[in-house]
């Protein structure tokens, strides 16, 4: 039921809006109560709240705190009585709650508040069983059409026909998967806007897993669609299509799959064995590929040795990841091979041959990252890459140097989320060297004198020593980056030699200064 249906109705017809409020017909209702101030957390979204306001409606300031309470909570409205029906106590309230599209209505005085809720309820609930019984039947014929085998653009015409609005079906990464035949307002042009809740967007979802939308044109639907158990007779069927695509696809991978993990682990006869099987997979072999290896956990960053593999959704997961894996490659332009086995996720992501391309490696692990997370939020990674592009019959090396990679983010304990081969040695080092107690302590009074001048003058000279070094060393450059006059950043490095009496002429001293840092950088206090 409406607001409109509600004003409509023959035991509401002294009761009037009082502010301007369009299109109340759009305006869902599911409750009734009655509430006095204060108002806490008794009002509940959709609800019609009924009160005479009587400890608060000669104080125009108290009266605005307990209407704006009622409209942040989500009511759907607020129905005042006030002895004679004198509401002009209102009448400096109506225009705030109109810019609001709040909508405020009197009743009069005479007329009981338990006859309004207790006729109200039963209208609710005759409209939300009709509502309910009708959607029933419209679940009962997607299950049919399920069964028969049609396709989703068939169960986008179905949902067409009983709610009277033009539908799309998305996947997760909003690729149109079904659409009714004659659209009239929306098309894939759309999609972007959709995105930005700018259509009525219903999840289909199952356990901790997002499969794909659907999206309603809200302003022509013929159904209020504001309960759970209305929107899952339209979510709840449409899993099955996604899990019947899954099923489709997994098989499509599984000599893939296979195919790419003896490639990691070097089981091919010869060279000209492994590029035939490639050729013949469809694969691309006249390309390099870089390595990337990811052990995956399900739940808290903190718990890495969950097994994304002991939920009841093994197939969906696996089937999920892999899909992103290869969408994401092929949006930023590159070919893409893969394979999935219990924890260990592998990728060949196309790279220039002979070439390092930390970057590329990061900027593609940051975008399927991005992907992932809509879909499976829970999910988690460890990585190891080898950022050399690799020829397919020698794919196994890479495979060797992102295992080694990964395990230095084991060894972290979570500090490192990513780690390249070429550019692990440091890290490692730095890691053994953070385990000498006598050596941490040693760094520390090297950075003491600076550290306790910066906190007692309220300075930024470790930043300037870091910059001055991630700069290599570049005076310029390092001004620039700190907005400071050369002979001022010149200052500033005279005083950072004092403090640490060291030299910053002397490449030993600069280097002892840059370990000292990753030491600091690498203890908890450090932020």
């Amino acid at each position: 039921m409406t607001l409109k249906d509600f004003l409509s109705l023959p035991f509401t017809s002294d009761f009037h809006l009082l502010n301007d409020i369009p299109d109340i017909g759009s305006i869902p209702v599911e409750y009734i109560s009655i509430l006095e101030p204060p108002v806490e957390n008794f009002v509940r979204n959709n609800e019609i709240i009924l009160s005479t306001a009587l400890s608060v409606r000669d104080k125009p300031e108290e009266l605005y705190d307990f209407i704006y309470g009622i409209h942040a909570a989500g009511a759907a409205a607020i129905v005042f009585a006030f002895p004679n029906d004198d509401f002009s106590k209102l009448n400096s309230q109506l225009p705030l709650f109109e810019k609001l599209r709040f909508p405020i209505i009197s009743m009069s005085w005479d007329h009981l508040f338990s006859d309004v809720v207790e006729n109200t309820l039963k209208e609710i609930w005759a409209v939300d069983n009709e509502t309910q019984s009708y959607l029933e039947s419209m679940q009962r014929e997607l299950l049919n059409y399920y069964i028969q085998g049609k396709t989703l653009d068939d169960a986008a015409e179905l949902l067409y026909k009983y709610l009277a609005s033009d539908i799309l079906i998305l996947d997760t990464n909003h690729h149109i998967l079904g659409k009714n035949r004659n659209l009239r307002t929306l098309s894939s042009a759309n999609v972007p806007d959709a995105r930005m809740e700018n259509f009525g967007r219903i999840e289909i979802a199952s356990s901790a897993h997002l499969y794909g939308y659907v999206l309603i044109d809200s302003a022509t639907c013929a159904v209020t669609l504001h309960t759970s158990a209305g929107i899952q007779c339209i979510s709840t069927p449409l899993t099955l299509w996604f899990d019947r695509e899954w099923s489709i696809t997994a098989s499509k991978m599984k000599s893939k799959e296979d195919f790419v993990w003896k490639l990691a682990h070097h089981e091919y006869t010869s060279p000209q064995d492994a590029l035939s099987k490639a050729d013949l997979l469809g694969f691309k072999v006249d390309v390099s590929y870089a390595c990337l290896v990811a052990d995956i956990s399900s739940g808290s960053s903190s718990d890495r040795n969950t097994d994304v593999y002991t939920s009841s959704s093994t197939f969906q997961s696996s089937t999920m990841i892999e899909e992103q894996v290869i969408f994401s490659a092929h949006e930023m332009g590159f070919a893409v091979m893969t394979a999935l086995h219990k924890q260990r996720l592998i990728i060949f992501l196309e790279t220039p041959e002979n070439t390092l391309s930390s970057t590329l490696a990061e900027k593609y692990l940051d975008f399927f990252e991005q992907n992932i997370r809509q879909s499976t939020p829970t999910l988690r990674f460890l990585w190891g890459y080898d950022n050399l592009g690799r020829s397919i019959d020698s794919l196994y090396l890479g495979y060797k140097n992102a295992v080694t990679a990964l395990r230095l983010c084991r060894d972290s304990h979570g500090t490192i989320s990513r780690s390249c081969f070429q550019h692990s040695i440091l890290p490692k080092a730095v890691s053994l060297l953070c385990a000498n107690q006598e050596i941490v302590a040693m760094a520390n009074s090297v950075l003491h004198e600076l550290l306790a001048y910066d906190a007692e003058k309220n300075t930024d000279y470790l930043e300037t020593l870091k910059i001055y070094i991630d700069t290599n060393y570049n005076i310029s450059e390092t001004a620039r980056m700190m907005h400071l006059h050369r002979q001022s950043l010149l200052y500033r490095l005279e005083k950072l030699e004092s403090l640490c009496n060291l030299s910053l002429k002397k490449h030993e001293d600069l280097f002892l200064l840059e370990i000292c840092i990753m030491i600091l950088k690498n203890q908890t206090s450090y932020t």
